[in-house]
């Protein structure tokens, strides 16, 4: 299972509102990722940052991903377009808006997991996407406690700072269990 979280305008793009230095650079070796489970039947489920324009977030952070703007919009190049046809037919595809770092929160994401593919055991579940200290955390946080056997490749997540990224990453390795692919 594949869960990619909030590559849209607003992060990846340059000019977005909250971009997220290098998040550019996360785009081929997602869509790599993508294809190799897609080519293994795997479920694929995007999380999305979705924000009403009042949104308290917005007093911590430039106001982003606001509801039907093109900065919560799914970023082009993520190669979504078989999802999108034979993947979502086949139940295997899932795009899910959040309001809050969290997957989990406010979100059908536990239901999705709990009713539809764990029915027996935690399966193997791949994180990617931003920001790695924030959602990516955040929402491993709450697989880890689903006891999912989660893996996380270091070139397919980026941050707003190295310094979040690093000890983000060393985080989620040391208290969640989590296997960090290094780059090569």
């Amino acid at each position: 299972m594949l869960v990619i979280i909030d590559m849209i305008e607003d992060f990846v793009n340059k000019d977005g509102a909250l971009y997220v230095p290098g998040a550019e650079n996360l785009i081929g070796p997602i869509n790599e990722r993508l294809k190799w489970h897609m080519n293994r039947g795997s479920i694929v489920i995007i999380l999305t940052d979705y924000h009403k324009p009042t949104d308290a977030e917005f007093k911590r952070f430039p106001k982003h991903a606001v509801e039907y703007t093109e900065g919560a919009r799914i970023i082009a190049e993520l190669d979504t377009e078989e999802l999108f046809s034979r993947y979502w037919r086949r139940g295997l595809y899932h795009h899910i808006p959040k309001t809050r770092y969290n997957g989990f929160y406010g979100t059908n994401l536990e239901e999705i997991l709990v009713n539809e593919y764990r029915p027996w055991k935690p399966r193997p579940i791949e994180v990617c996407g931003v920001c790695t200290s924030i959602c990516v955390m955040d929402t491993i946080g709450g697989l880890a406690c689903m006891d999912y056997n989660i893996t996380v490749h270091e070139d397919c997540v980026a941050d707003l700072t190295p310094e979040d990224h690093n000890y983000a990453l060393a985080r989620m390795e040391r208290l969640y269990g989590v296997n960090i692919v290094r780059r090569k």
